[in-house]
């Protein structure tokens, strides 16, 4: 089993901390996007189990890319990667069904199980 993901971040220095600790793991970072018009672009064309996702960034935003899996009901699980620890903030990224928050910087090995929880939970509702 390979978890394929797209990583949602302009910061390169955090993507590549990633890229090698997800490196032979079961976890794969299939594609990186630096802002959110990349990210758009690359759904358009692949299929991801799971998106980490930093919400400020340059060109278009992470609510941008949660704007458009919604509107055009693209399910895939998105895990908010983000340094912004604000209430409303938060609560407003839970509006759109995201199940996990991290706050920068956090601990690889606790996203590494939400990737791997998202996942299974995805298949197996998938799978009903």
């Amino acid at each position: 089993m390979k978890i394929k993901v797209l990583v949602v971040d302009d910061n390169e220095v955090s993507v590549s901390l990633m890229k090698n600790y997800f490196n032979n793991s079961e976890v794969t970072i299939m594609d990186v996007a630096l802002n959110g018009l990349e990210a758009v672009n690359l759904l358009s064309d692949n299929n991801y189990d799971v998106i980490l996702l930093d919400l400020i960034m340059p060109v278009r935003d992470g609510f941008y890319v949660l704007d458009y899996l919604k509107d055009n009901k693209i399910n895939i699980p998105v895990i908010v990667v983000s340094s912004y620890n604000e209430s409303d903030t938060i609560r407003k990224v839970s509006e759109y069904g995201v199940k996990y928050y991290a706050l920068k910087p956090f601990n690889l090995d606790d996203i590494k199980t939400r990737i791997i929880d998202l996942y299974n939970n995805k298949v197996n509702n998938d799978s009903i």
